[in-house]
């Protein structure tokens, strides 16, 4: 299950039977909507601002905040964008990430960067969500400027793409569509072939580890990206 539509095809491999299929992410809780009184932050952005990832993501918040006033913070989501109008959404890496179901499941409008990985299959803009063009804080700031200033247009959007959000890409949603499958897959006996394969699937595992153990910019642990590290090079040594 493949959360990024246009990756689907490198993890299709003809030595594995390994069906893949597009699995979008999801929202995995919602606030108390009865707690939330009114939303007094017109604007706002909770995530990484100087990950290891996104380098771009800083000038981008420093030039949007220079055209219009946004707030930014790290941490729990839920609070903020319970009490967001526009919640402003830019990925590491043209992904769809977490933040477009999490900020529309908690009612705020998702103002998006323009991106692949099926954002048009999932989202309408202008309907259910709005977007600009990826890397452009100015025209995601006078975007946000022209749906403020039409309060019924941008609650209308909200409340769609809330609504979508909640009946399709819920965690409740995900999971019944993975037990669905976990099934199918007993009933054919798929997990057979892994079985009397060993030598592949260790080999496929192995490979893994090491590109995750040589990755610089991934934040784990230094004793395990060693194990990892030491697990693929015994593997290349071998070959």
């Amino acid at each position: 299950l493949i959360a990024q539509k246009d990756y689907v095809s490198q993890f299709e491999l003809p030595h594995l039977p390994r069906p893949c299929q597009w699995f979008p992410l999801f929202w995995r809780r919602q606030p108390d909507q009865a707690a939330i009184r009114q939303r007094d932050i017109p604007v706002s952005f909770v995530g990484t601002v100087e990950g290891s990832i996104n380098h771009e993501r800083k000038n981008f918040l420093q030039t949007f905040k220079h055209h219009h006033p946004i707030f930014i913070t790290q941490g729990d989501y839920v609070p903020i964008f319970a009490r967001s109008e526009v919640v402003l959404n830019q990925s590491a890496a043209g992904e769809l990430n977490f933040r477009i179901f999490e900020a529309a499941a908690c009612g705020a409008l998702v103002l998006t960067e323009e991106a692949h990985n099926g954002l048009h299959d999932l989202f309408t803009p202008g309907e259910d969500i709005l977007t600009y063009p990826a890397g452009d804080s100015l025209s995601a700031s006078r975007s946000c400027r022209l749906i403020l200033a039409d309060h019924e247009r941008l609650t209308r959007i909200a409340a769609k793409g809330c609504e979508k959000v909640l009946k399709k890409h819920s965690a409740m949603a995900r999971t019944r569509t993975i037990l669905l499958k976990a099934r199918e897959l007993m009933k054919t006996r798929a997990h057979d072939w892994r079985l009397s394969h060993q030598r592949i699937v260790n080999e496929e595992l192995t490979k893994m580890l090491f590109f995750l153990g040589g990755d610089q910019a991934l934040s784990m642990d230094a004793g395990i990206k060693s194990q990892f590290m030491h697990k693929g090079l015994a593997w290349l040594t071998s070959k």
